[in-house]
């Protein structure tokens, strides 16, 4: 039986660089920029996901959200 547990959608904007992003935590949490690296960046704005998710399903989705929150496209894999 896996753990489930709500989770939110944060959205936070960096103030070194401006990068905007969204991440999934179980609470509304600081993060880190994925651009600058800038520590303990605040979300302006969290949603409540309206699942609850194990570990496992959390991992695709954060995944998937971190491919599109890149700058650039990610590389091919060909």
């Amino acid at each position: 039986m896996s753990e489930s547990v709500n989770h939110f959608v944060n959205h936070y904007e960096c103030d070194r660089c401006g990068r905007k992003w969204t991440d999934i935590w179980s609470a509304m949490c600081d993060d880190d920029c994925p651009s600058c690296g800038a520590q303990h960046v605040s979300p302006y704005r969290s949603d409540d996901a309206g699942f609850a998710a194990s570990k496992k399903k959390l991992g695709r989705r954060k995944n998937a959200n971190l491919a599109k929150d890149r700058k650039s496209p990610p590389p091919s894999q060909a």
